[in-house]
């Protein structure tokens, strides 16, 4: 039995690419979102909902799993470091899924962690932050100390909006839009909202980083890198078939 862990188009792809090579495998998600995409991929079960050390353990013991595939998203740092130590616990497999990373543009501004963005801010500055929402509280928190303005775009959730409402965020500082985006509509937003400094992570061609890059170098607006941050993985995959290849390897062929 195996626990997909799941953040990613990789971890999708390759969650799809074990059920469909026989292997019993149960997909963990954290949003709903999440898990829709994995229902219409056809990938099942998929349970929806944080995972903290304590529950995670449980759903290891409970359901007699060998295997962690860890496709979660880079920046997601906190379940890598859970089930890398669970697994140890356990003595249990652990295979970390990971997009390589990308090689940046030499005139982009690099930090290791957003509590250095004050460090590119001044009082007026627009900000706008592309790396989603699970940061807003500390990057409201760390605009408004530098008297800056905060501009968020994430994907559009209810949850997300009343989030920023209740950090007393106006509707004109919340993007709720679905990417990808082009290098035409990065444009058209940065200049809409008449942006200083873009806040982005380092997320590849799938996270569409160039197309923000080029915009934002079109328009000469300044382009910060939260850079992703490193964990000590046993074994690391950056193409799904190795992955798989591996698994057949150490597992055995079921399809």
């Amino acid at each position: 039995m195996i626990l997909v862990l799941a953040g990613t188009s990789e971890g999708r792809q390759a969650a799809l690419a074990l059920q469909d090579n026989g292997y019993k495998i149960l997909v963990s998600v954290t949003s709903s979102y999440g898990r829709e995409l994995m229902l219409k991929s056809g990938v099942k079960p998929v349970r929806q909902g944080d995972l903290e050390m304590p529950a995670l353990l449980d759903l290891l013991r409970e359901g007699g799993f060998d295997m962690i595939v860890d496709a979660t998203h880079p920046y997601a740092t906190a379940i890598s470091v859970y089930a890398m130590e669970a697994a140890r616990l356990l003595g249990i497999d652990y295979l970390r899924l990971e997009r390589p990373a990308t090689a940046l543009p030499e005139d982009v501004d690099v930090i290791d962690s957003l509590e250095k963005l004050p460090d590119w801010l001044y009082p007026g500055c627009r900000v706008m932050s592309t790396i989603g929402s699970k940061h807003l509280p500390l990057l409201w928190e760390l605009a408004t100390a530098s008297q800056a303005q905060l501009i968020a775009r994430f994907l559009p959730s209810s949850q997300v909006v009343q989030s920023c409402e209740y950090l007393g965020m106006s509707p004109e500082q919340m993007i709720a839009m679905k990417g990808p985006f082009s290098v035409d509509m990065n444009r058209a937003l940065f200049e809409k909202y008449r942006v200083h400094l873009v806040l982005s992570k380092e997320s590849g061609a799938e996270g569409g980083f160039a197309e923000k890059y080029l915009a934002a170098r079109e328009l000469s607006i300044p382009l910060l890198v939260w850079n992703r941050p490193h964990l000590d993985y046993p074994r690391v995959f950056n193409r799904m078939p190795e992955l798989v290849e591996y698994i057949k390897t150490t597992k055995g062929c079921l399809s």
